[in-house]
């Protein structure tokens, strides 16, 4: 039974923290209390799962090559940080546009040196056992990268108006907005925690 648990998470875990992800990313306004916090829980550690794995992979010395080690280490970095990217233009925390391109720069590198790797490659059996090894990180690199671009390329608050906690409610966003524009207003900061607190209690 334990292997069974393990064997599951381990073929599962991603799908089950993506899904989570948007399932609460759209449910979100509807608990006011609690969405903001579940979100941004769920965007973290599924940020840190990426990132561990290509930690799990750079560290794995005996049977995988430095190359190879190298590609899924940035690759996978760069995919933990358009979701860290996405959660701070979701939540707008700043600076998330220079997170966005970071992350979109680091995994076309990872991309472009991957294929030159792959057509630097003589031998069929090892150009098939390189492209099979590869398969995982340039898929996600490829979905991170299409996410990013779309993201920085939208409207900086497409994603708060659409998925914000208080998107209902117009004074709020626009406060929210005019906050995150002007961070040396404290006094616009002030009312809009207390605003935060007045609709949580509801």
């Amino acid at each position: 039974m334990k292997l069974y648990i393990q064997s599951f998470f381990k073929k599962y875990l991603e799908l089950i923290l993506v899904a989570g992800t948007v399932i609460v990313l759209f449910i979100r306004s509807d608990y006011p209390k609690y969405g903001e916090r579940m979100s941004l829980m769920l965007f973290g550690t599924l940020a840190f799962y990426y990132l561990a794995s290509g930690i799990l992979v750079f560290l794995d010395r005996h049977r995988i090559v430095r190359s190879m080690r190298l590609i899924y280490i940035i690759g996978l970095w760069g995919v933990s940080t358009v979701v860290i990217g996405i959660m701070s233009r979701l939540h707008l925390i700043r600076n998330n546009q220079e997170l966005l391109t970071i992350a979109v720069l680091a995994m076309v590198a990872t991309i472009v040196f991957s294929l030159l790797a792959l057509r630097q490659m003589r031998d069929k059996s090892d150009y098939a056992a390189y492209r099979w090894q590869l398969q995982p990180v340039l898929l996600r690199c490829g979905i991170g990268v299409v996410l990013g671009l779309g993201v920085l390329f939208s409207s900086p608050y497409t994603l708060y108006h659409s998925f914000g906690t208080f998107r209902h409610h117009p004074e709020y966003t626009r406060k929210a907005i005019h906050v995150y524009e002007h961070a040396e207003d404290t006094a616009a900061a002030r009312q809009l925690e207390e605003l935060t607190d007045s609709l949580r209690r509801r």
